[in-house]
């Protein structure tokens, strides 16, 4: 339910569950996040549901701003709804709490997500179209892209926005101009990790980025990956993501805190330094 009982304006309600999750990710860098739209709340639509409204098309975007793929964002909350946009009150009884009902609605709606997040990463950061394009072609066209085939998909879109159809074309520029946003903020966000002293985040975004391009668009990713990867906090990066992989049971384990200080007592200062402690101190 978050952000639906802050009364602030939508833009900083969105702030706020960037916030979140920005410190979920400087702690605990491999979780991964399914962020769910504000569900829809009051009986029939209101202000409050308008500024929800609101503040899921500014969070949408965020995925795209998150490495390697560790935020997925879906809204299921038209799921919660009868055809003419009221809300049950057999599904939410207090019109804002889901009761059993509406926690199965809830669960159906994202257990298929939920097993594709558990799957191995591809390693490779991908967008996300949210929402869908309402023109079918381009629709395919996206959740080949979000699977995988980023190139080819990329190259598809680039024809369609020529198309005949006024509609089709215009569809497959908004999905371009929606991928342009996506490479933008990556890009982002590999400025940002490196700033912050994950130089080892950086190395492994600008990778995945090589992978989804060829010629040479892949190449500058390549060649940022490289000088990333001559940062002497490098290795000491790819040691502590040994340590962070660890299941979380192990961490109150007296030998990995002992791992743990021994990798601290090797490098007591920086960034790895820092998640490290976080590991065993909890904070």
């Amino acid at each position: 339910m978050i952000g639906t009982n802050n009364g602030d304006p939508a833009p900083d309600v969105a702030l706020g569950i960037k916030t979140i999750l920005t410190d979920i990710h400087e702690r605990c860098p491999r979780t991964k996040v399914l962020l769910l739209g504000i569900f829809p709340r009051s009986e029939k639509p209101d202000a409050g549901r308008a500024k929800n409204d609101e503040v899921n098309k500014l969070i949408a975007k965020f995925p795209v701003m998150v490495e390697l793929g560790r935020v997925a964002y879906l809204d299921i909350g038209a799921k919660f709804l009868a055809a003419d946009g009221t809300l049950p009150k057999d599904i939410m009884p207090d019109f804002l709490h889901p009761n059993e009902k509406g926690y199965q609605i809830w669960a159906d709606a994202i257990i298929d997500k939920v097993k594709q997040m558990l799957q191995e990463e591809s390693g490779k950061p991908l967008p996300s179209f949210s929402p869908p394009s309402a023109v079918f072609k381009v629709q395919k066209i996206e959740e080949t892209i979000a699977a995988g085939k980023f190139d080819a998909g990329v190259k598809s879109l680039e024809k369609l926005a020529a198309d005949k159809d006024a509609k089709t074309a215009d569809a497959a520029k908004a999905s371009l101009a929606a991928v342009e946003a996506w490479k933008t903020s990556v890009d982002g966000e590999i400025v940002r990790l490196r700033e912050a002293g994950d130089v080892c985040m950086a190395a492994d975004l600008a990778t995945g980025m090589a992978g989804n391009f060829t010629g040479d668009a892949a190449k500058v990713y390549q060649e940022q990956a490289s000088e990333l990867k001559k940062d002497a906090a490098y290795p000491v990066g790819k040691e502590y993501q040994k340590l962070a992989a660890r299941p979380a049971e192990q961490r109150k384990d007296p030998r990995f805190v002992k791992l743990v200080e021994a990798f601290l007592k090797k490098n007591p200062e920086g960034f790895y330094a820092r998640q490290a402690q976080a590991l065993i101190s909890g904070k």
